[in-house]
């Protein structure tokens, strides 16, 4: 009887392919999956950016000076008077939806009440819309609002305040001041 001959060189041939495919089947997977997460990340880097210039367009500023007005006997300051409006060349700002923060250092950020009327402590408002607040309390473009606020409590000689101005989309707007030591009537706050 004839011996069977065993001849294993066909066989390894045949797994070396098999490992090969193996290996790039895994190579391919991998592939899609690095570039996947990398369209997402830029995706949303994307998405960051856009969001980002949305709130930078929408930054408001101060739009001239920043008076302090007096009370009756020119002893304290009692409400604060600045206009604001628009960036150039920013989005519309709704003032309707933005408030308004008091501290100093002895007073811990205290948020003022939008009003309608002429405001009195502790409240703010817009006293000048005639200059540029559309429908709605939007502001476009070169248009000003001014805002006359009132702090919680009269304000003192040499003491130091801060308004902060917070939008409801964009950067907020920080107002530090010291009331001089002579309070006349009107004061140009620095």
């Amino acid at each position: 009887m004839a011996k069977l001959y065993k001849n294993n060189k066909a066989f390894t041939g045949l797994e070396a392919a098999l490992v090969l495919i193996a290996f790039t089947v895994v190579a391919a997977v991998f592939s899609y999956v690095v570039l996947d997460s990398g369209f997402y990340t830029t995706q949303k880097s994307q998405q960051v950016i856009q969001v980002a210039i949305a709130q930078v367009s929408g930054n408001t500023v101060v739009k001239g000076e920043i008076y302090g007005i007096a009370n009756h006997d020119t002893t304290t300051i009692e409400k604060i008077k600045f206009a604001i409006g628009p960036a150039v060349l920013g989005t519309p700002v709704d003032y309707s939806r933005m408030s308004i923060t008091w501290s100093t250092s002895k007073v811990l950020p205290t948020r003022l009440e939008f009003t309608g009327s002429p405001p009195v402590a502790g409240q703010w408002s817009i006293i000048d819309g005639s200059s540029g607040q559309g429908q709605n309390g939007l502001v476009n473009d070169n248009q000003i609002v001014t805002i006359l606020a009132c702090p919680p409590y009269p304000v003192s000689k040499n003491e130091r305040f801060t308004l902060a101005v917070l939008p409801e989309s964009g950067a907020s707007i920080s107002i530090s001041r010291t009331i001089p030591m002579e309070i006349s009537e009107a004061n140009l706050l620095f």
